[in-house]
């Protein structure tokens, strides 16, 4: 008897993980999770032959916030979303004016 092939992950699926894998990024100044401090904007998932892309948008409430915090934050969502066996291409921004950090 053979066993039936298992249907990949919806795209929501996926996202919902790489959200729950952002709550290790923390706001170096506050030491809190950007998702607890809903920092992310957005966050995209689309399947590809190749694994899944992800796309970010991480929103800081003010433009008083270190430009170099906020390439951290950034810098640290990237390295945490490659981390997921699925991840294929990542991409995105930090919004904060006048510095808007992409990964």
């Amino acid at each position: 008897m053979s066993t039936p092939a298992l249907a990949p992950p919806r795209d929501d699926v996926l996202a919902a993980e790489a959200f729950a894998a952002l709550s290790v990024v923390l706001d170096p100044e506050l030491d809190e999770p950007v998702t607890d401090l809903g920092f992310v904007r957005s966050l995209v998932v689309l399947s590809t032959p190749a694994g899944a892309d992800i796309e970010l948008h991480l929103r800081l409430p003010t433009s008083f916030c270190s430009p170099n915090f906020a390439y951290l934050m950034v810098s640290d969502a990237k390295d945490v979303l490659t981390a997921l066996p699925w991840t294929g291409r990542v991409g995105g921004e930090g919004d904060h004016p006048p510095h808007n950090p992409r990964v």
